[in-house]
Order: structure tokens, then C-alpha cells, then sequence
């Protein structure tokens, strides 16, 4: 998937915990069809290995313990777009709502707009009728210069209802400090990566789990992509802005939108716990997200992957194991000249 479908797959997601419109359901199970069926989970034999075969578990790991610590971080720095001294929003996040809410504006229209809000400002400060009438004056209509105003200054609000990000909501507060509240289990969509295997299967003497990902929304509604990027925002309150406007398009400006534009970064704020830098692009990574050291149950292990260095007494085990609990074992095969891995069913 490339980050546009993942955007699309996490807005279809977030639409499984909420009651949807008769358009949308056809929209969001097309899009969550395109999700993998199966994942792949390296690891090395430690003292939870069978213990998670046997009470048929996933581990999520709390994201202070991730491998990569700028992992799940969020940007809580207002100053490129908040200007405290004048309490108003700054042309970088006027730029955003614009780009993220209209594709009717030119350049020059966006510049001239920008200037028009700048005496809004000086002169009393936004509201919806002031923004609407400088939008009106650039040749859009009635209903939509209302709508993208309502935006900009809803945008303005926020702020102050975030007290400039001294005061947290529960929300806020776990995402400012994820590490000991929020779990990862961090999934693949491949099993013959040889760095993963060596980083995370101890130099090839560790395993590699497939995961059946069924079609439920238990399994389905806590499982997300992630995001390679080096410029992609993570910028808190970008996101939550975000999220909540296209929840209030989605139920308030319904007529005259299509289905893609209403569901269209309805699950923003998640991106906070998705997003990674493109160093990490190899590991075409999926992720269960939920509350750290909790054990997420529902996925099934279809097969297990041994690394060719796994001790005899480790794969002796697993051979029990794979008989009792119904899963195929494979194993990998010695390097050879060809330089890629192949494994055999054993």
C-alpha cells in the first residue's frame, strides 16, 4: 500500500467502531478487503514462547521498549502554527485547512485569502460570517465559502480549547507520553527479510510466527499500517483537528459530498502511533496498537518459521507444539550461493 492507501484504510478502519451511513459500509469493506490476511511476528525463543502458543496470545509491548525510540512521539511545538503573542492561528495551518478541505482555490486566490484574514484578525478577529464574505469575494460559493470559513475558524478555537497545550484532555496525555500507557505488537508482511531475522530472531536461532488475520472487527479494528515518511506531520494538534473536523463534515455537511471526501481523515489522530521514518521502510510493518503488556487474542497462528541455527531442544518442542496446537512447522534452509531464504516443512 502506498501512505495514500493506508490513509484510506485507517479512515475505513475507524469507521468499524462507529455506526455508519448505508453509502459508507460498501466504501469501508472494499477498502479493508485490501488488508493483508496474513502477518508475520519474528522473535526470539524466550520464556513467553510457548506460553503465548499455548494461551493463544499476542504481546503487546509498551513503546518504551520499541527499537526504534522515536517511535510513537508527537509534536506538541504550536509555534509554526500558532502565533501565542497575537492568540491566532498562522498562515502555515490556514495553508493546511485549505489544502486538506478545498481544491477550488488558485495560488494567487489562497495569498489574497490569507492577507483578507490577516485584517480579520487586526481587525476583531475571526468568526464565520468575516472569513465566509472574504471567501464569497474570491468566487466561492454560498455554501462553501460558509463551510471552508467555519473550518479556519474552528481551527482558531482549538486552541483555546487546548489552553495552548498546558491543559490535556486523557487523550492528549497519553499521546504527549505514550511510553508506559500504549502497547505495539509489531507485525510484517514478509517472513524472509535477513535483517529482521537477525535483529529480532537472535542471528537466525529464533522463529518467525504467520498470523491469520481473520475478518473481524475484533481482529480487524485495532490493527494498523504504517506510515513511511520523512516529512509526514505528527503534529498533535494538526491531527486532532483533523480527526474532529471531518467528524463534523461527515455528520453536519453530508449533501453534496461524495463518500470519499466524508470519511476522508476521519482516523487522522491515529496516524500519531503510525508514522515512521523511511529508514525502517524494510520492515513493511503493521501494528496491533492498545494498552501496553496487554495480550491481544485474536489471531491465529497458521505456521512458524524456525531459523537455521535454532537449537536442537527448541525445535524438538516446537515439533510438539505444532502437532498439539494444529499449525505447519517449517525450517529454514542453510545459506547457499543463490543468497535467498527458502524454507522446508518439517
Amino acid at each position: 500500500m502506498t501512505n495514500k492507501q493506508k490513509r484510506e484504510y485507517l479512515d475505513c478502519l475507524t469507521l468499524l467502531g462507529q455506526q455508519c451511513y448505508l453509502e459508507e459500509i460498501q466504501k469501508r469493506n472494499e477498502v479493508l478487503a485490501k488488508s493483508p490476511t496474513v502477518l508475520y511476528k519474528y522473535r526470539s525463543f524466550d520464556k513467553y514462547t510457548f506460553e503465548m502458543i499455548e494461551k493463544g496470545y499476542a504481546y503487546l509491548s509498551p513503546v518504551k521498549d520499541l527499537d526504534d525510540p522515536f517511535d510513537c512521539i508527537s509534536d506538541f511545538d504550536l509555534s509554526e502554527i500558532y502565533n501565542e503573542d497575537k492568540d491566532s492561528i498562522k498562515n502555515k495551518f490556514i495553508d493546511h485547512i485549505i489544502k486538506t478541505n478545498n481544491n477550488q482555490l488558485t495560488s494567487k486566490q489562497i495569498v489574497d485569502l490569507k492577507i483578507s484574514l490577516d485584517k480579520c484578525l487586526m481587525n476583531g478577529g475571526l468568526d464565520s460570517d468575516k472569513t465566509a464574505f472574504e471567501l464569497q469575494k474570491l468566487g466561492l460559493d454560498n455554501n462553501k465559502s460558509m463551510e471552508l470559513a467555519m473550518l479556519i475558524v474552528n481551527g482558531q478555537n482549538l486552541f483555546d480549547a487546548y489552553d495552548k497545550t498546558k491543559m490535556f484532555d486523557k487523550f492528549a496525555k497519553v499521546t504527549y507520553n505514550p511510553g508506559d500507557v500504549i502497547g505495539v505488537c509489531c507485525l510484517s508482511e514478509i517472513r524472509d527479510n535477513k535483517v529482521m531475522w537477525s535483529l529480532y530472531s537472535k542471528k537466525y536461532k529464533g522463529y518467525c510466527i504467520e498470523y491469520e488475520i481473520p475478518l473481524t472487527k475484533e481482529a480487524r479494528q485495532f490493527l494498523y499500517p504504517v506510515f513511511y515518511s520523512r516529512t509526514m506531520s505528527n503534529n498533535f494538534t494538526i491531527k486532532m483537528f483533523d480527526t474532529i473536523m471531518a467528524q463534523v463534515k461527515r455528520n453536519v455537511f453530508r449533501r453534496g459530498y461524495t463518500i470519499d471526501q466524508k470519511i476522508e481523515n476521519i482516523g487522522a489522530i491515529y496516524d500519531l502511533f503510525c508514522i515512521k521514518d523511511t529508514d525502517w521502510k524494510y520492515q513493511q510493518e503493521w501494528r496491533i496498537v492498545g494498552g501496553a503488556k496487554d495480550h491481544f487474542k485474536h489471531l491465529t497462528i497458521k505456521a512458524i518459521y524456525l531459523g537455521f541455527k535454532v537449537s536442537i531442544s527448541n525445535e524438538t518442542k516446537m515439533r510438539r507444539y505444532a502437532k498439539k496446537y494444529n499449525f505447519d512447522l517449517y525450517k529454514m534452509n542453510p545459506p547457499n550461493g543463490k543468497k535467498r531464504i527458502s524454507y522446508c516443512k518439517i
